[in-house]
């Protein structure tokens, strides 16, 4: 039997799903290019963000999540695509043809 104050630490699927819940207060990040995998409190993060800073946000929050041990990191920053129409609407706007 397990006693009320006996620590129970969350399991994988619970600390992914406080990952995921967690990449909502970072609208920056597309959630469809960040993929996070949790096995035994060890998180793998992959895919891409756009700055270094956002970067080191990202894994300090998920570092506070309850139950994480470590976190993998093999994020890589990719800088924001530019949208070519906008870019050549600038152009335009210059003289630029």
């Amino acid at each position: 039997m397990v006693s009320s104050n006996e620590f129970k630490a969350p399991q994988d699927f619970e600390i992914q799903e406080q990952i995921l819940q967690s990449l909502h207060y970072f609208p920056e990040i597309e959630l469809t290019d960040i993929s996070v995998l949790v096995k035994g409190g060890y998180v793998y993060l992959s895919g891409s963000v756009t700055s270094r800073i956002m970067k080191i946000k990202l894994i300090s929050e998920i570092e506070k999540i309850q139950g994480v041990s470590e976190v993998i990191d093999e994020l890589v920053i990719i800088k924001k695509r530019i949208n070519k129409g906008h870019l050549r609407s600038s152009f335009k706007d210059l003289g630029v043809q």
